[in-house]
């Protein structure tokens, strides 16, 4: 409102942030912080790895890992690998009344192993690469059903894609692109 006075004459916040940062990575800080600590450090891992290849790595590289998480037909690799973070947004939804379903789901596959528990250093990145691609396959493939392609359902280059022009009043993450 304030960078575009007379656009708006009202309004509501959606979440009460003091300032829309886009792509701020501290939003995931008190996530890693507060998460298990297997589950953590193993994601961390992850992490590390899939941008160490976003940044070194060959495309042969890059697609072999968009291929082993669900993703072989995302155009782009950052596309692919800002996927990931859709898991710890579950977090988010965690509260004495419920919604710990979704996030322990996710910490389960990645840390239990025949029935037993990382310890809290985790069980490394071999493994984890393996469990976390199986169930982000697993996830991909329910959230992106049907006859479109992969880059419709989670790409972000084509700004044509039907969720950029969907502005039907129910489509409330829109709210927050208002805001920068």
């Amino acid at each position: 409102m304030v960078a575009r006075p007379g656009v708006f004459h009202a309004g509501w916040s959606s979440s009460g942030v003091v300032e829309a940062i886009t792509n701020y990575w501290g939003y995931f800080e008190p996530i890693r912080q507060n998460m298990p600590a297997n589950c953590s450090a193993d994601v961390q891992q992850v992490i590390e790895y899939i941008d160490s290849k976003g940044i070194y790595g060959t495309e042969s590289e890059k697609q072999l890992l968009k291929s082993k998480f669900g993703m072989p037909n995302v155009t782009h690799y950052d596309d692919f690998a800002s996927t990931l973070r859709n898991q710890l947004w579950a977090w988010q939804s965690i509260s004495p009344a419920g919604g710990r379903e979704e996030f322990n789901d996710f910490c389960n596959a990645l840390e239990v192993k025949d029935g037993v528990a990382a310890e809290p250093s985790g069980w490394g990145l071999e493994h984890t690469l393996d469990t976390w691609g199986a169930y982000e396959t697993q996830w991909v493939a329910a959230f992106c059903p049907g006859p479109g392609s992969q880059d419709d359902c989670v790409g972000t280059y084509d700004p044509t894609l039907a969720y950029y022009r969907n502005t039907t009043v129910d489509q409330v993450w829109r709210s927050w692109y208002w805001l920068w």
